[in-house]
């Protein structure tokens, strides 16, 4: 996914390796630790240092000579939904899964 600071646009991946570096920071499942406890009102909020981590962790793919920390909060100040749409662009639910052909497979009838 692409975003903007100011005259810039940013390339950001979440792949593979980028999860399994977020699991080796921050536990197997750094993931569900971003998900809301059953129950949860709406002041939750999760653990910032991991959503941190995912903008630049995806940030370090295309960007690796520039990306910290103070990049990642411009970046999510200038696009607020930017976490989110990591997520969602990474959640193997949200998208159909490819086949071992490396096609995506048919629906059902």
């Amino acid at each position: 996914m692409k975003v903007q600071l100011g005259e810039k646009t940013y390339k950001l991946h979440m792949g593979m390796s980028s999860i399994a570096d977020l699991q080796e920071k921050h536990g197997q499942d750094a993931l569900e630790k971003l998900e809301p406890p059953v129950g949860a009102g709406k002041s939750w909020v999760p653990n910032m240092r991991i959503v941190t981590d995912v903008v630049l962790i995806a940030l370090q793919r295309h960007h690796e000579d520039e990306a910290d920390k103070y990049l990642v909060d411009d970046l999510i100040a200038a696009n607020p939904n930017l976490f989110t749409d990591l997520m969602t662009a990474m959640n193997p639910e949200q998208k159909a899964a490819p086949s071992g052909n490396g096609k995506r497979p048919k629906a059902a009838a």
